[in-house]
């Protein structure tokens, strides 16, 4: 993770976007890693609304009815 920071700024992605799950915001390394980017230059933001359940769900359920249509993905 700590080279993270130096080649996000060598690639010059400038402010990405962090995005993970509400709990998973709060853990540490969440703030370590906007700490490191920082030092980098890099400015970042933090998306905390995505739902992994959910996402998993919506893709199951797209993939049977790919499959009951007869059709390959």
């Amino acid at each position: 993770m700590k080279e993270l920071g130096r080649r996000t700024a060598e690639m010059a992605l400038l402010n990405p976007l962090i995005v993970t799950d509400r709990g998973s915001a709060q853990l540490p390394y969440i703030s370590e890693l906007q700490q490191i980017l920082a030092e980098a230059g890099v400015n970042s933001g933090v998306f905390s609304r995505f739902h992994p359940t959910r996402l998993v769900r919506t893709l199951n359920g797209r993939a049977n009815a790919i499959a009951r249509a007869g059709m390959t993905a």
